[in-house]
Formats: structure tokens, sequence, C-alpha cells
């Protein structure tokens, strides 16, 4: 089957939404100056009429109508779309009905209900997760909500809510955490028996769960008590990461052989064991060797490194997330005649403390010692403290907020 590329897209009824507003949005696009010959693709065409069909629900024509239909002439194909808008439909009242935690006003602004703007039922089921979190944050895990809407000349939306009792937490248990201590894991849980079950809580608790680095999958499932109306079980799901691995990488790699230098070409193999909870405690342990040895004429003496580390979230009883790396390396001077040989070893301990989604205060201190053939050894020592306060809306997208971040350090010979 020959190829067949896109020429054209034509809109024919549309009133109220122009061509970029749909070129946005389709799949089927024209050329334009990064993609010259867009290809042809007929099963995608109605794929581009419903979703065009949704956006003109999400502007209020709730009686829209759009007639997809192309042609193909020598290897290009024209689009067509006959629209039928219909009338668009204003909000003309909102009604919330069984609500007493939440405010109606609250309500309305989570699902973006606002009188005499045009109805967007798209929005409103978007919206709807921003209403349950509101009420799981309070307790009320088992609320429901419907939404009814009334279509005459304007749109009546009326929201029944059922908040039901507040919950509480009664018991925890956990479920395929292997040989690690349920201590070492009741630890890192937030919440406490017959506290208030919050969202926010159980979104911590999830989050300390991930970072203790032994569970790829943390999963939080609240499960009713069979002769109670307002508490739950919590039941963890757990699913482990690999105790123990070995990894290793190799080829033909560009590799730095001097701090400031240009990296060279170079034969170079990496070798890494870890061990993510030793003696089922979650303590990580790692060790890497790096071998690389440069393929240009007469440069034959080869870098090695070798990196340990280890770590812990709970240091002494305090959970203060700290890891301790060690490392000794040699690379080549190759600015000197005699390309001397430099070794460095070092310790480099970090600690990090998280408040907040994106801030942190984080501290770092580094020992390291350089030698070369000479008899002198050169020691390097700094400290650094940095705190970063993210309090942005959105880490992408940013319409409100502040991002402060500050960093000491001290360094000296």
């Amino acid at each position: 089957m020959e190829d067949v590329f896109i020429r054209s897209i034509s809109l024919d009824g549309n009133e109220h939404v122009n061509i970029n507003e749909v070129l946005l949005i389709v799949r089927q696009r024209p050329p334009n100056w990064l993609f010259r010959r867009p290809d042809f693709d007929p099963r995608l065409l109605k794929l581009d009429a419903l979703t065009l069909k949704s956006y003109y629900h999400s502007k209020g024509f709730l009686d829209v109508m759009v007639d997809e239909s192309s042609t193909i002439d020598e290897g290009y194909a024209d689009i067509f779309y006959k629209i039928t808008e219909g009338k668009q439909y204003f909000v003309s009242e909102v009604e919330v009905v069984g609500q007493q935690a939440v405010s109606p006003e609250k309500i309305k602004t989570l699902l973006g209900l606002t009188e005499k703007k045009p109805y967007n039922p798209v929005r409103v089921n978007d919206k709807l997760y921003l209403v349950e979190n509101e009420y799981h944050e309070i307790g009320k895990l088992f609320f429901n909500i419907n939404i009814q809407d009334e279509v005459t000349d304007s749109v009546k939306v009326i929201i029944q809510v059922a908040e039901g009792k507040k919950i509480y937490v009664n018991k925890t248990y956990l479920k395929d955490m292997g040989l690690i201590d349920s201590s070492l894991v009741l630890r890192e849980l937030t919440y406490k028996p017959e506290s208030l079950y919050r969202k926010s809580t159980m979104d911590e608790t999830e989050k300390r769960l991930r970072e203790m680095g032994v569970f790829s999958m943390a999963n939080i499932i609240p499960v009713q008590v069979a002769d109670s109306d307002s508490l739950v079980n919590i039941v963890i799901e757990f699913r482990r990461f690999k105790q123990r691995e070995w990894n290793s990488t190799g080829g033909y790699d560009p590799i730095r052989f001097a701090e400031g230098a240009e990296p060279l070409p170079a034969l170079s193999g990496t070798i890494e064991w870890k061990n993510r909870s030793l003696f089922n405690y979650p303590t990580h342990l790692s060790t890497k060797l790096l071998a690389g040895v440069p393929m240009e004429e007469e440069l034959i003496l080869p870098r090695i490194r070798y990196d340990v580390s280890i770590g812990s979230n709970w240091i002494l009883g305090v959970r203060f997330p700290t890891s301790l790396t060690g490392y000794y390396e040699t690379f080549i001077d190759y600015y000197t005649e005699e390309l001397e040989t430099i070794s460095r070893y070092g310790v480099n301990l970090s600690q990090m403390i998280r408040f907040g989604n994106r801030s942190y205060f984080e501290t770092n201190s580094v020992w390291e010692s350089f030698s070369d053939q000479s008899d002198q050894n050169l020691q390097q020592r700094s400290i650094a403290f940095k705190i970063n306060l993210d309090k942005k809306d959105g880490p992408l997208y940013t319409r409100k907020g502040y991002l402060i971040s500050i960093m000491l350090k001290s360094a000296g010979y």
C-alpha cells in the first residue's frame, strides 16, 4: 500500500471554535515547519472527530454533531469536518444537597462550576477526584457523590452528597514484606491506631515506605471492619526489590581521566554489587569498580575508581536519612611530560531531611586527599548546608507560590 500524506484540514460550520484550536487537539494535522509530510491514518480520523466533539462539550455545546470525511488524490489526503454546533448551554443554578463538612462554595470551586458560565461536563467529571480528596482528608472515606444536570434552555446542576461517618484506623496488617522485622516497617507509619483516616497521612506513609529502598511498591488498602461502620483496617501490600544484585556495563565510551580535563575515548568497564537490606535491615550497601583504558596512541595507563557506599534512613533511633561514601581513584595528569599518576581518596557524608513535597534541608561533608609522585600530599575538607523551600503550586507550570534556596559552604586545605 502506498503512503498517503495529509495535505489539508477543512472545517465547516464552526462558529465558536477556530482552526487553530482544532489543530492543537487533533492527531491528524496538515504539514507544518516541523512535520513536512505527516502520514494519514484513517483509523485516527474517527478518534479525532470524537476528540473534537468532546472539546465542544467542554464549551457547553451539548448537542454538537461532528461528521468526518476524507478524500485521497495522488497520495495526498484532504480531511473535512462538518460541524453542527447547536445551542451553547450555560449554568443557571448549582444546588448542593446533603453536605455538612465541606461548604457548597468549596464543592462548586473544586468542580469548576460557576453560574452564568458555559456548562462543562467534561471538566466536572475530571475534577471529581478533588472533591473525593477533600472528603478523604477529613476522614469521610466512604462518602458518595452524585451529579445530575437538568437541561432546558440552560443547565441546573444538582450535586447530591452522602458524607457518611468519619472513619478511624483500627489495625494494620503487612503482607509480603519478606524477612524484614515488622517493627522496622511499622516505625515508618505516620498514623497510629484509633487515629482519624486522612489521605495526606496515608500518602506520606506510602512515600516513607518506598524511601526505605527495599520495596518497589507499597500499596495501602483500607478495609472496613465487619461489625463497625466507622473503623477500617489498613492492609499494606509490598513488592520487594531484588535484595542482592550484580550490575555490569562496558564498552567504548568517553571517560574523563582528570578533573577538569576533556573526556578521552576509552575502553571501559564497570561492575557493581548491591545489597538493599543488609542483614535484613533497611540499610543499603553497594560497591562499584570502574576501570578505563584510553585507546589513543601512547595513552595506555588506565584509570581506576573504587566506591563503597552505605546508607540508612534511621540513625540512633532518629529518622535522619544518611549516606556515607568512601572512594579511591587514580587518574593521569596528561599535561605533564612524564604522565604523572595522581591518587585521590576520601569520604563523603550526606544527610537530608524532607518537609513538604519538594522542600528539604541537606548537609554534605567531604574529606579527601590527593597524592602524586612527590612527597607532599594535599588534603581538602568542606562542609555545606542547603535549605530549599519550595512552595510553588506546580513544579512545571507555576501560577503562584515561591522558591527559596540558600546554600552555605566552607572549604579549606
